[in-house]
This record gives C-alpha cells, structure tokens and sequence, in this order.
C-alpha cells in the first residue's frame, strides 16, 4: 500500500485484511510471517534506546566538566 499515512483506518484495515478488535488469525500471522519473515526488529530500537543514554549520559559529564572548571577559575580568579 502506497502512502499508507493519507490512509483512513478503516482504508488501512480493508486493505491488510486485518479486524481491528481481533488482529490477524492464525493463519494470517503464519502467511504474513511466510510473506515478510519474523518481526525482529525490537533491536534498532535497543541500539536507538542506548545511543540515547549514551548521548546524555556524555552531555551530562561535559556540564559537570565545564561546571568544575568554572568554580576552579572563580577561586583563582582566573577570567574574571
């Protein structure tokens, strides 16, 4: 399905064959999974989930960094 996001749910719904209280069947999931192969995707967002830590756990070292810095300069009076 093209441009799926100007879709309508029920346009969405009609067109993957789907019921929306009760999801795929069985069958549906064993012919999709056939189809497309296994839904193992959750590690991007593991690896997306780790980069996001990883970014502000650095960006939180840096202010402490630059914070120790200031205080050392304030009390030498450097800068100022």
């Amino acid at each position: 399905m093209e441009n799926a996001h100007t879709k309508t749910v029920e346009e969405v719904l009609a067109h993957c064959n789907v019921n929306e209280s009760t999801g795929l069947g069985l069958e549906q999931v064993k012919k999709q999974k056939e189809r497309w192969g296994p839904n193992d995707k959750h590690w991007i967002l593991m690896i997306s989930f780790s980069s996001l830590l990883l970014l502000h756990m650095c960006s939180r070292i840096i202010g402490l960094i630059r914070i120790t810095c200031r205080r050392r300069e304030n009390t030498m009076g450097i800068g100022a």
